[in-house]
């Protein structure tokens, strides 16, 4: 396919996307760089629509697409070591790709560091005051400390930095969906800025399923404990969660 005949697809594509009125687009032109910013990273148009916003020029990733690209990048890796309404720990690793620790193939982790989001961190730049902070701290420390620890120890896998839609003002999809209702005690089920690098199946024969509808399904604790600690990252990882939990 010529560069030509591939950009007219893809313009059809963020036309067609645009029109259904699934996503946040202000127009076909926005919708066409979100898709193109989503294939540099490795992701189809309906997962970069849904989890990249550009503000100020800026483009801002949610954290599940954060987690589960650096799960991908075959490179780096992430462990949570704690996870409270006070405060997430997240250690960073570099995987080495030659040298095997034992016959059973595991590999060499580099510890390159952690990244730990405290609410107080919170308090201090004015972030826990908002209501969605209020009602799910847990998961939103955790997606600061992902975020920050991304930006730290493995940028390239971003083409550069990276930066959390909290970070520059907007709400993207920390906030809870439109006529949802936030008054009473609903279970805390929600990850912010839910998504998967393509992770689709279809268990038992039935409709279409993605990383973000699991997080809809089950809470962050119960998927991280499912994945040795970790969000989902692949097809198989997604459907194995699944298939734990449901």
């Amino acid at each position: 396919m010529s560069a030509e005949s591939e950009y007219a697809t893809l313009h059809r594509i963020a036309s067609d996307l645009h029109k259904s009125r699934l996503f946040k687009t202000g127009s076909v032109e926005q919708a066409l760089a979100v898709i193109l910013m989503g294939r540099e990273l490795g992701i189809g148009p309906t997962t970069a629509l849904s989890n990249i916003v550009i503000a100020a020029g800026k483009p801002t990733l949610g954290a599940a697409l954060v987690g589960a690209l650096i799960q991908k990048s075959g490179k780096y890796g992430y462990q949570v070591t704690e996870l409270s309404d006070q405060q997430a720990s997240v250690d960073f690793f570099q995987i080495d790709t030659v040298n095997l620790t034992n016959a059973s193939g595991t590999r060499y982790r580099h510890i390159l560091g952690n990244s730990t989001f405290t609410l107080q961190d919170a308090q201090r730049a004015r972030l826990a005051q908002s209501q969605t902070w209020q009602q799910y701290p847990r998961n939103l420390l955790l997606a600061r400390a992902i975020t920050n620890g991304a930006r730290w120890y493995c940028p390239e896998v971003f083409g550069g930095a990276i930066y959390d839609p909290d970070e520059l003002g907007i709400a993207g999809s920390l906030a809870p969906p439109e006529g949802e209702d936030t008054t009473g005690s609903a279970p805390d089920t929600t990850l912010p800025s839910e998504g998967a690098v393509d992770a689709e199946f279809t268990p038992n024969g039935g409709a279409l399923v993605t990383l973000e509808q699991l997080l809809e399904m089950f809470t962050a604790e119960q998927i991280l404990a499912a994945n040795d600690g970790n969000l989902p990252g692949t097809d198989d990882e997604v459907l194995a969660v699944y298939r734990k939990l449901a």
